[in-house]
Formats: C-alpha cells, structure tokens, sequence
C-alpha cells in the first residue's frame, strides 16, 4: 500500500470537503485599525468564513460572537504567547470562552 492516498480517493475526498478560508487581520492592519467592524463585513462579502486572530476582537465574547455570525465570519483560531500555554493553558481557555 501507497504510503500516501492515490490520487482518484484524494480527489473524491476533495469533493466531499467543504474548505473554508480565514483572513489573519495582520495582513489588512491599517484597515483593521481604521475601522475594525466594517472591514470585516467587507471580509465575509468577498468570501471568507473565518478570522485567524480572533484576538484582535475586543470586548464582550458574546457580543463578538454575534457579530460575527451577523456578518458570516467565524473566529476559527487565536494567537497565544507560549507563556499562556505553558503557565495557565485553562485561564486562557476560560478567557477566550471556550468553556
């Protein structure tokens, strides 16, 4: 066996997965800083689902939460200093609402 799938069940996976596309912010910071809310409706208009960097929300979770549902965006994934992983991974985790 193939140590790697052949390329007809790659394709026929592809075809069965949904991939969805998250902007990190970094990249459009001046527009981020310049008007947080309305560039990210732009982001979703022009297709993207999710937001890398979701730390960059500032806030009530919840009402980030909603927010982005309004608009069709997800925050799919933060960044995070190795200290907060090491020290206190669950502090982290009950911050960003997870639990």
């Amino acid at each position: 066996m193939p140590p790697f799938p052949i390329r007809s069940q790659t394709l026929n996976a592809a075809e069965t997965m949904k991939a969805e596309i998250g902007l990190i912010p970094g990249i459009i910071r001046e527009e981020v800083h310049a008007d947080l809310w309305c560039t990210l409706a732009r982001v979703a208009e022009i297709g993207y689902q999710g937001l890398q960097g979701g730390n960059v929300l500032a806030g009530v979770i919840e009402g980030n939460r909603k927010r982005l549902d309004d608009i069709g965006l997800q925050a799919i994934a933060i960044g995070a200093k190795r200290e907060q992983l090491s020290e206190d991974i669950g502090k982290l985790i009950k911050e960003l609402g997870l639990v």
